[in-house]
């Protein structure tokens, strides 16, 4: 792929699915998108471009495809910012790489509080928030003989909820 197409590539990626994919390694965008193009589009990269506005299923799939192995809490340029901008600028300063690791560890495990133990996803994370803060996880069940699929119900709880703490907020994941 020449540099200009993937240049152009990334801001179509950019403006389609909200996705810098300059945040990620080059060579392995390139290779992800060359992949894509040779299945999707016979290799031709100028109506991969031009396909790219006018298929949302398939927009839904390159999305999936150039952010394999990436959870969904960091696909979510919001909720990456909010931490980037109001977590990160806490840690004590001057730490070494190991010691901002182990800090931020700390840190997330503080946020993303659970009930009793941490979910098990059965697709990617998804973890909900409310105001750009993570809920308390309670728990999860299996659900998969009510729908078609295999499926897991997660119960999370908002204690800053108005009007009271009495309500909570689901997420379905089906497989």
């Amino acid at each position: 792929m020449h540099d200009a197409t993937y240049e152009l590539l990334k801001r179509q990626v950019a403006r389609f699915l909200d996705l810098d994919i300059g945040a990620y390694r080059q060579r392995q965008m390139r290779r992800r998108l060359d992949t894509w193009v040779a299945q999707r589009a016979g290799g031709d990269e100028q109506t991969f471009v031009m396909s790219l506005g006018t298929k949302s299923d398939a927009l839904k799939d390159l999305r999936d495809a150039l952010t394999i192995n990436v959870t969904e809490f960091f696909r979510d340029q919001v909720q990456w910012t909010e931490l980037e901008q109001h977590v990160l600028p806490q840690a004590p300063p001057n730490l070494k790489q190991s010691q901002l690791k182990k800090w931020l560890r700390e840190k997330l495990k503080e946020l993303f509080r659970c009930a009793q133990k941490p979910p098990r996803w059965i697709q990617g994370d998804c973890w909900a928030f409310r105001d750009n803060r993570p809920l308390v996880f309670l728990g999860q069940f299996n659900v998969s003989g009510y729908f078609h699929d295999e499926a897991t119900v997660y119960v999370f709880h908002d204690p800053e909820a108005a009007p009271g703490p009495d309500e909570c907020v689901t997420v379905i994941q089906t497989y």
